[in-house]
């Protein structure tokens, strides 16, 4: 029987005991490790990337499917010449509207976690603050629909 070598830490050393058919078996397992790493490495970058593409993607649909027909609506009963100014003016309104909500956010946000510096704070902080600024968030939708309720009852009222 041919003696060959084993494998010991990628490097080639002699060993009793392994034929050529276990070293070829060991080189074979080698490459199929190899290749599990370069999966892993792969699903590593690709999990965290559609973690974030998904959520974008959806709310990106959302949001233009919103702005197209909320834009039809405010729009409509617009006469034609004063059609630049409304659109202007509600462009203005939106983008305010995102940035002011955009910093008051954070600012919930900086408040609720209490630490100064976001890579140096402790887990529970992040959480406390995450939790706050959803409850803030979810308590100014409740406010939205409440006054969108509000103002439909009016309007049926006259």
């Amino acid at each position: 029987m041919f003696k060959v070598i084993g494998i010991d830490n990628l490097r080639i050393t002699p060993c009793e005991g392994f034929t050529k058919f276990d070293l070829k078996r060991r080189q074979q397992f080698r490459h199929r490790r190899e290749n599990d790493r370069t999966t892993y490495r792969r699903e590593r970058l690709l999990v965290p990337a559609l973690g974030q593409v998904g959520p974008l993607v959806i709310i990106t649909a959302g949001y233009a499917v919103f702005q197209t027909a909320n834009n039809t609506v405010v729009m409509a009963d617009i006469r034609a010449k004063e059609r630049g100014v409304i659109s202007g003016m509600l462009y203005m309104s939106r983008n305010l509207g995102l940035i002011t909500g955009a910093s008051v956010m954070g600012a919930v946000f900086a408040l609720a976690s209490q630490t100064s510096d976001i890579a140096a704070a402790d887990p529970a902080a992040i959480a406390s603050g995450m939790r706050t600024s959803f409850a803030v968030a979810a308590a100014l939708i409740a406010v939205a629909f409440g006054a969108k309720a509000a103002s439909r009852v009016r309007v049926t009222d006259r």
